[in-house]
């Protein structure tokens, strides 16, 4: 898959296989394309060239199974709507956006939340929260969706301790409930201990797969380095 934004390629024959029921990292430098190739993913963005499969279909026809987390500075927090409210619109994503609202929602709405450790917030306006429990509202409105498939762009950036353990706890549930994470990740240091598997793009792809092999012989941060 190629991407460009006018007549700029951001990521040139990018080829990646991301395993099921992984916990996978992307990351690069600034600049690299790493949420290109999640808009590329996700039909946000029309590539150049290539497309992309999940479970050997195209995103059209497994979109519901799908939840995507995009960077905090690309939502609206302005937005009139509360917690509760961003919540409900995962269940959105499978019977389109008008539809009568059950308590049945709202109860799986606060189910969520409760496993984010915001119910207490649901009242509460969306702009009125700092960024760590902001980020945890849009993971619980992921929960909500019940999805197969979580996609997040940096839901780990400028957040406090306590959410990040908390977000990374629901990462690992996810995987035992044989759910499939993929992050773009950015803290070299928490990698090995938060991930499992890792895709390292720079315009291409420098390399994918285990941890483990992939930074046998260098450290992710000693990887970053060198490359600045």
């Amino acid at each position: 898959m190629t991407m460009a934004y006018s007549d700029t390629p951001v990521i040139w024959d990018v080829d990646v296989d991301f395993v099921s029921g992984s916990i996978t990292a992307i990351i690069g430098p600034n600049g690299a394309g790493k949420s290109t190739l999640l808009k590329g993913m996700l039909n946000l963005m029309k590539p150049i060239t290539g497309s992309t499969y999940f479970w050997g279909k195209e995103f059209r026809e497994i979109r519901n199974k799908v939840a995507y987390v995009p960077q905090k500075e690309s939502v609206n927090w302005d937005f009139p709507i509360s917690v509760l409210d961003v919540v409900m619109m995962g269940r959105y994503a499978g019977r389109g956006i008008i539809h009568r609202v059950s308590r049945s929602d709202r109860e799986k709405a606060m189910n969520s939340l409760r496993e984010m450790k915001m119910e207490k917030f649901a009242d509460r306006h969306i702009s009125d929260l700092s960024g760590g429990q902001k980020q945890r509202v849009f993971i619980a409105r992921a929960i909500n969706q019940d999805a197969d498939l979580y996609i997040m762009d940096e839901p780990l950036a400028g957040v406090d301790k306590n959410t990040e353990q908390i977000i990374m706890e629901k990462f690992k549930e996810f995987q035992k409930n044989g759910k499939t994470v993929i992050v773009v990740h950015h803290d070299m240091n928490t990698l090995m201990e938060y991930f499992d598997h890792v895709v390292v793009v720079d315009k291409v792809i420098k390399g994918q797969g285990l941890c483990s092999e992939v930074f046998k012989d260098v450290t992710p941060m000693e990887w970053m380095t060198r490359r600045k």
